[in-house]
């Protein structure tokens, strides 16, 4: 059987989802698929439930490789994929039945190199719809600086199917990132398509794993979200890019600082003096200065629909400053930051 798709699933650390995420992909409608399941070193079962999955579906091909990380995981399937279509996993979620398949047919109908849909989170039995891309267009062309917001700020490459092609000889993950490693590699993606479109549907369960890569507590979270930025300004460099991408890449950095500085507050090894004083050091940082002031001058070039994203990142990080300072006083005397 030649594949249609190629599925791709990074697998560490997840006994308890592997099954169900796995079955989700064997119970697809369309029935032409490789499946690639990478167990990345985990400790626990996941080795022993891929090889019996496999065992149970010809489909499965199993990698077991030394712990790197997502970024190495997913590269090593990408090594390995035969479909036209190229589609990422993550082992603790799950999707519809169908949403391979009406993927690629609506990718193909439109012409487009690839497709999203949308997502719910669910936590603790609570689900939360998520749009994707936040617009009521079918196809959407790779070919302006607003259009480039849109796609990098689509919640995950799991969100999406696309043609093998725009990757294979093209693109890897990063493996020196451990975090916003999908963002870096959206933003370089976007440079090899031409177009992209997207249906309106919840085809994809994120399920909130508190122990996932995602949702555990990182250190030198700022280092690695200052390398995404430095990768995504290299794509600049070596591919073409609509007028003004630099700003695309100021406002990821303005939009990723939440996580950076919730990873700081939420690290039960640090004291709240070096917490605070992590924090302050980030947000009076010459990067941080730099692209709110790049998003500053692009809000007052670009109408409409980057404003509306930009909007609120810059009053998220001046809130996050004003509040940072409201309490300088009384912090002073216990910090060794000289307000």
């Amino acid at each position: 059987m030649v594949p249609i798709a190629t599925v791709i699933i990074p697998v560490y650390k997840v006994e308890n989802y592997l099954e169900a995420s796995v079955k989700s992909i064997t119970s697809q409608t369309l029935k032409e698929l490789q499946i690639i399941l990478v167990d990345d070193g985990s400790p626990d079962r996941c080795g022993e439930i891929c090889d019996a999955l496999a065992e149970k579906d010809s489909r499965i091909t199993v990698i077991h490789k030394e712990n790197g990380g997502v970024s190495s995981a997913r590269n090593a399937g990408i090594g390995l994929a035969e479909g036209k279509w190229l589609y990422f996993m993550d082992p603790d979620d799950v999707i519809e039945p169908e949403t391979i398949d009406t993927a690629i047919k609506t990718a193909e109908r439109t012409g487009a190199d690839m497709c999203f849909f949308d997502y719910e989170l669910v936590y603790k039995n609570k689900k939360r719809f998520y749009s994707t891309l936040g617009t009521d267009k079918e196809l959407i062309k790779a070919d302006s600086t607003e259009n480039l917001f849109i796609f990098c700020h689509s919640f995950s490459i799991c969100m999406g199917v696309i043609k093998t092609d725009c990757i294979k000889n093209k693109l890897r993950f990063d493996t020196d990132l451990f975090m916003f490693e999908d963002g870096a590699f959206r933003f370089g993606l976007f440079s090899q398509v031409a177009s992209f479109a997207y249906v309106r549907k919840v085809f994809y369960h994120h399920i909130k794993v508190k122990n996932s890569a995602t949702h555990k507590i990182q250190r030198n979270i700022w280092e690695c979200l200052l390398r995404m930025k430095a990768i995504m300004n290299e794509y600049i460099s070596l591919y073409g890019y609509p007028e003004n991408a630099g700003a695309v890449t100021d406002n990821m950095l303005l939009f990723n600082c939440g996580m950076v500085m919730k990873s700081i507050l939420c690290d039960p090894t640090e004291k709240l003096k070096k917490k605070l004083d992590k924090i302050y050091l980030i947000l009076t940082s010459k990067e941080i200065h730099e692209a709110a002031k790049s998003c500053r001058r692009e809000q007052q070039n670009t109408p409409g629909r980057i404003i509306s994203y930009l909007s609120p990142v810059n009053r998220l990080t001046s809130d996050i400053i004003a509040i940072f300072y409201m309490f300088h006083c009384y912090l002073a005397e216990y910090t060794n930051v000289k307000f």
